[in-house]
């Protein structure tokens, strides 16, 4: 029986050993997780950083644009509005200098463009 006794205690001294060497595996697995994970973490929040400083160039290289746009447009337009109120007073004077002819210009106008905005005749 003395036998049966120191083969169970052996068993369970083998046992408990199995039982700490799986724990202390784990233990070691876990550990070269985790590095893992905090290498590939600092290595997303690296390439995180560098997408977004990108985008921010390439929204202040738009805003640059948007802005000469905007300034260009508006020279355009006052430009436009410039050149209108010029013609628009040469058109006046021309009318107060030649008001027959004016009127025979916009006589012809009309029907020429009568004949051609007219519907067709069956």
């Amino acid at each position: 029986m003395a036998s049966k006794v120191e083969s169970i205690d052996a068993a369970k001294e083998k046992l408990s050993e199995t039982v700490q060497a799986a724990k202390d595996k784990a233990k070691e697995v876990k550990q070269v997780a985790e590095e893992k994970y905090q290498k590939v973490a600092a290595e997303m929040r690296r390439e995180a950083e560098k997408a977004q400083k990108a985008a921010r160039a390439k929204v202040d290289v738009a805003k640059e644009q948007y802005d000469v746009a905007a300034v260009r447009l508006k020279d355009g337009y006052s430009r436009v509005q410039k050149d209108m109120g010029e013609l628009t007073d040469d058109v006046n004077e021309y009318v107060r200098d030649n008001p027959g002819r004016s009127v025979l210009i916009a006589a012809l106008i009309g029907f020429f463009l009568g004949l051609i905005l007219r519907p067709g005749r069956d």
